[in-house]
Parts: structure tokens; C-alpha cells; sequence
């Protein structure tokens, strides 16, 4: 399961996207995340939040989940992760709210 940390600026990466009808890595995709809340209503900021590719990390991109979520820690949240290339996928991951340790 994913941890986003309440109140603070969240990496996510895609790493390794692949074509999965060539193997190879995809460095020329339009990637983006939304984040949802448990009953799948998007969270307010959280929409269409684009990742980009990572110089010199062939199919690895990243982007940010902003600080300003409206994120309640131990809540439940889902990423959905949508990646358009020469194929369209759709990924919903689990995540959960929490503070960061020691804070």
C-alpha cells in the first residue's frame, strides 16, 4: 500500500513503463494521477495531476501530489494512474493518509 504523508509535497514515480506488446520501455507517454478518496470521489486539487519523464531513467516518470491536498490522515485514498503511449492503462493503487513520523 502507498503512504501519503499529510501536509507535505508526495513523490510519485512510474517506473519501467512498458510497452507490453514490444517489451520496450515507454519514454514518450502522457501520464497523469488522480487521487480519490474511499468512495472514488476525487479529492479537491487532486485531479489529472501530470508525471513526466525522468531524464536518463528510460520509462521511469515522476510527479507530484501537492501538500495542499485536503488529506485526512488514516483515511483510505486510491491513485488512479492513467498512461497513454501506443496503449491506454489504467491503474487504481491503494493508499492511506498519515502524518510523517516525528511531526
Amino acid at each position: 500500500m502507498i503512504v501519503l504523508y499529510v501536509g507535505t509535497d508526495n513523490l510519485i514515480t512510474v517506473a519501467r513503463l512498458t510497452d507490453q506488446a514490444t517489451g520496450q520501455l515507454v519514454d514518450a507517454a502522457a501520464i497523469t494521477v488522480t487521487v480519490r478518496d474511499a468512495r472514488l470521489v476525487a479529492v479537491a486539487g487532486g485531479e489529472n495531476l501530470p508525471l513526466a519523464p525522468v531524464d536518463g531513467s528510460p520509462g521511469t516518470y515522476q510527479g507530484i501530489v501537492p501538500c495542499s491536498l485536503p488529506l485526512v490522515a488514516g483515511e483510505s485514498y486510491f491513485l488512479d494512474v492513467l498512461s497513454v503511449a501506443t496503449h491506454i492503462r489504467f491503474d487504481r493503487l491503494r493508499a492511506k493518509a498519515q502524518y510523517a513520523s516525528g511531526g
